[in-house]
């Protein structure tokens, strides 16, 4: 029987029962284990598929040597290794979705000529030169179509690029650890793929603070068109309200959790004593802004951000 023959209902029960009786040996399905190193921690998260959802199976965040792509060392590598090792064995992990640290990125939006699918990649390689400092034959990249101008015959792309080398370090630590690396996610194109529908057609500004560093990025329709990185984080508001109120620093981050993103007005010197690190923020923030304003005023379009998302 033709399947276009076939009801939808019948399709789906079909497609189901097939899926139960023959099932897709765990082997074969890629890893929905995420892994970020970054701040010396190492953050994971593991999907789960049910029947017709996806649940939490495990996450967390545990301290991590110091890692510093492009100038590992023998000690600092073997003892990277040697904690994923240990990591992998107790989560019982034998493959993750990697997530590199945003500040070995670069991120761009160019328009080029509509052209096929398959001669996309090769055009935009010839133009990565012109809008990063990697050369294009030690660049990995990655790329989404944001929109087509039929008029004009042009396509709008957003590309995000890290070099070879990050990724073969990073990847080199896996390896040595008995763990293959399915893919490789910057932390921004990640973050928005979590935040955001596949069809959102809005734009949105994102502030990401981190312990160590802050990223602040926009998305259009789905896809990443600018990033950047700040090296403070929420470390120095630890610090700051620790330094204003004479307490210990694990206490200041309680005090923070408790009441800096409270509903209810809160306390003023608390919000004073986390001020200078917001400031250096916001400015970063007001560039972005600023730049996108730019671009518009460059292409002649108008293209409100429709909101700024906080994580904290």
């Amino acid at each position: 029987m033709n399947p276009s023959t076939v009801p939808k209902a019948q399709v789906s029960k079909k497609k189901s029962f097939i899926q139960r009786a023959f099932p897709v040996p765990r082997s074969l399905i890629l890893s929905n284990m995420a892994v970020d190193i970054s701040d010396d921690r190492l953050r994971f998260f593991e999907l789960h598929h049910n029947r017709d959802s996806l649940t939490a199976k495990a996450y967390g965040s545990i301290p991590f040597p110091h890692v510093h792509l492009g100038s590992l060392n023998d000690k600092s590598r073997a003892e990277a290794v040697a904690a994923l090792t240990t990591w992998a064995a107790a989560q019982k992990c034998s493959s993750v979705r990697l997530v590199i640290h945003e500040g070995e990125a670069y991120v761009f939006k160019v328009k080029i000529p509509t052209i096929k699918q398959g001669e996309m990649r090769a055009a935009i390689e010839g133009i990565l030169e012109e809008n990063v400092p990697v050369h294009p034959s030690e660049a990995v990249f990655e790329y989404e179509v944001i929109s087509k101008d039929a008029d004009t015959n042009t396509s709008t792309v957003a590309v995000s690029v890290i070099s070879k080398r990050t990724a073969g370090e990073m990847m080199d630590l896996f390896t040595a650890s008995g763990v293959q690396v399915v893919s490789i996610e910057t932390e921004a194109r990640a973050l928005s793929r979590s935040l955001f529908a596949k069809h959102d057609a809005d734009i949105h500004a994102v502030v990401s603070v981190n312990e160590h560093h802050s990223v602040v990025f926009i998305v259009e329709k789905g896809a990443v068109v600018f990033s950047s990185t700040l090296e403070v984080g929420s470390v120095d508001l630890d610090q700051a309200i620790a330094k204003e109120f004479g307490i210990t620093e694990a206490a200041a981050r309680e005090l923070k959790l408790e009441k800096a993103f409270a509903e209810s007005d809160g306390d003023m010197k608390l919000f004073e004593a986390m001020a200078p690190i917001f400031s250096i923020i916001q400015d970063e923030l007001g560039k972005m802004l600023v730049y996108w304003r730019t671009q518009n005023k460059k292409t002649n379009e108008v293209k409100e951000i429709k909101n700024i998302i906080l994580l904290v």
